[in-house]
């Protein structure tokens, strides 16, 4: 297995990056040799919501039925 091997991410689109790199600092905090520190841990916490965050409209309604409808 070859270490330190170049990803070109200009290949993926936008999607495909952010989940390679959100799986990447998955992999980072759970296999890294270093303990990252609680500061750092918890600011890439609050990026990782970040970027995953958007608005429902105002009115918005949950409608299950809607959503386990085949």
């Amino acid at each position: 297995m070859q270490s330190n091997k170049d990803i070109r991410l200009d290949i993926l689109t936008e999607d495909a990056r952010r989940e390679l790199l959100d799986f990447y600092d998955y992999l980072v905090l759970k296999y890294g040799k270093r303990k990252v520190e609680t500061k750092e841990r918890k600011k890439l916490f609050l990026e990782t919501i970040e970027r995953h965050l958007f608005n429902l409209p105002r009115y918005y309604r949950f409608n299950r039925e809607d959503i386990h409808e085949r």
